[in-house]
């Protein structure tokens, strides 16, 4: 473990010193270290370093739009993406008095489904509680158009021709393993 560590540090200075040579620094303050596993563990971890200063551990880190923390559970994500989705169909409530089946797919798919989905092939859910989560925001969702509400979730997305979030993401991971393996 040492010795990975070691070696990594050294990649570091590599990097640093690429960087230099192409004139595009680090900024030490924007570097941030990740350890996947306990995080309460990194006491115990090498202590890496950029132009000199130590890097600062975190429990979580957003990159690309995704968080990510040290267990890879996406719970920060999971529950940041909800409540914006959430946010967003709240706006809509409020913003329409009156929503057909055509409009709502629009708005819905438009503004609300991609939080939902952006990134899923890295942090899908598998606790029922976060899928439970995630299909909430459509469950709420589909009973804001007129003369939907007393209809069964199944109803909803069939009248809407809208398949569950947890069919999209099952979709979505077929298709980039299939990808994956077709080149």
């Amino acid at each position: 473990c040492k010795k990975d560590a070691l070696l990594l540090q050294d990649d570091i200075y590599k990097l640093e010193a690429w960087s230099k040579l192409w004139l595009l620094k680090f900024h030490p303050d924007k570097c941030h270290l990740l350890t996947l596993g306990k995080f309460e563990n990194i006491r115990y971890c090498h202590r890496y370093k950029v132009s000199g200063k130590e890097i600062e551990h975190t429990s979580d880190e957003k990159d690309l739009g995704v968080i990510m923390d040290s267990e890879l559970s996406f719970e920060e994500h999971i529950v940041t993406k909800v409540k914006k989705a959430n946010n967003i169909v709240g706006i809509i409530r409020r913003s329409f008095s009156y929503l057909d089946q055509s409009t709502f797919v629009k708005i819905f798919t438009a503004f609300v489904r991609h939080h939902l989905e952006y990134g899923q092939v890295v942090w899908s859910p598998h606790l029922r509680k976060h899928i439970n989560m995630i299909e909430n925001v459509q469950i709420r969702a589909t009973k804001l158009i007129d003369g939907f509400g007393s209809l069964t979730y199944p109803e909803r997305l069939k009248k809407l021709n809208l398949p569950t979030l947890a069919f999209r993401r099952l979709r979505g991971d077929m298709i980039e393993t299939y990808k994956h393996f077709h080149k």
